[in-house]
């Protein structure tokens, strides 16, 4: 199943993106929240693979200041992608379920220099016990 949601363009100087595959959120949000609070970066986007939550569980890992998306995987525990978006990042988006992986697709629309720029930036996790090959 995938979602579209669609917004208006933004004006950014820089576009930090941080991703890390956390096994697990609820075992490791509060390093998640303390690396993020210590960084000497601002990221405008991060991104989680293997969160290992169900849709139910989303309210127990928002980040203040970020937009959340989240494509679960609903077969297993394990596996489950999360994109947190700066609230000020206009952007569209849709998620997907395949039986080999979930991803959430961002499409952002950023002005720079008075030019607009479009970029799509995915975040997949695919289950280890598919071949690469099936993928």
């Amino acid at each position: 199943m995938s979602q579209t949601v669609q917004s208006n363009i933004n004006t950014v100087n820089t576009l930090h993106i941080f991703y890390v595959n956390i096994q697990s959120i609820r075992k490791h949000f509060d390093d998640l929240s303390i690396f993020i609070n210590n960084s000497n970066l601002y990221y405008n986007v991060i991104i989680l693979s293997e969160v290992w939550i169900f849709p139910d569980e989303v309210d127990r890992y928002r980040i203040p200041g970020y937009n959340m998306l989240l494509q679960p995987r609903l077969s297993d525990r394990s596996g489950g992608v999360i994109i947190y978006l700066e609230e000020t990042l206009h952007y569209s988006y849709q998620l997907v379920d395949l039986q080999t992986a979930q991803a959430v697709q961002v499409n952002l629309s950023v002005c720079v220099d008075n030019s607009t720029i479009q970029m799509s930036i995915f975040g997949v996790y695919r289950d280890y016990r598919v071949k690469f090959s099936d993928f």
